[in-house]
């Protein structure tokens, strides 16, 4: 599945969050999975913590770190589609 640039992304309320060193660790209260995120993701997980375009989250993460945007845009996708099957955030198309 590819996220839609007008897609709203945002985090659950069963999240439990914690960052040392710029990287993050998340336990997801409801199924007790922890999810570990480097510095990149770690800006991206603080960027959901309310409702955000997959648009904006790119624009962000391409000015704040050297990559091109297409691999910036399917790293993020994946990234958001597995949160979102772990139950951490709600993807919403708005279609």
């Amino acid at each position: 599945m590819e996220i839609k640039d007008n897609t709203v992304i945002k985090s659950t309320k069963d999240n439990v969050f914690t960052e040392i060193e710029g990287e993050a660790t998340i336990l997801n209260t409801a199924t007790g999975t922890y999810y570990g995120l480097n510095e990149t993701g770690t800006a991206i997980w603080k960027l959901i913590q309310t409702p955000v375009t997959f648009k904006k989250i790119i624009i962000s993460i391409l000015s704040n770190y050297k990559v091109e945007k297409e691999v910036c845009k399917k790293e993020i996708n994946d990234l958001l589609l597995d949160m979102n099957k772990e139950g951490m955030i709600t993807i919403n198309n708005n279609e």
